[in-house]
């Protein structure tokens, strides 16, 4: 039993893989006959002009004493109140949801019982 699930994982394994490249070479293909461009003569991207600006922007932030990542001081200051907190008001629809789910679920039940 386990040297079945051991090679069913193998196989997904391998076969995820190769898909992949599959994926990757097939698009490529594509790509170069639809718009009759080689991919390897293919315009510059513009992501490695944009590296400089976005640097400014991360050296002023650390300047102002806000870091760039989710949670910081910008973050905290920007969210009053219970950051964080869910309010009794958005945890209600759910659980009316599971208790009418639940009940009609034993209506059901007892209806094909009997």
């Amino acid at each position: 039993m386990v040297f079945n699930l051991v090679l069913t994982g193998i196989r997904a394994y391998v076969v995820d893989i190769a898909s992949k490249r599959v994926d990757v070479e097939l698009s490529s293909r594509i790509m170069e006959q639809v718009l009759d461009l080689r991919m390897e003569s293919r315009p510059v991207s513009w992501a490695p002009r944009l590296q400089p600006a976005l640097l400014r922007v991360r050296a002023r932030l650390h300047r102002l004493g806000q870091p760039d990542h989710a949670g910081g001081p910008a973050l905290r200051a920007a969210v009053p109140g219970r950051a964080g907190l869910i309010s009794p008001w958005m945890v209600l629809p759910p659980l009316v949801a599971i208790v009418v789910i639940l009940v009609v679920s034993l209506f059901s039940l007892a209806r094909v019982e009997t």
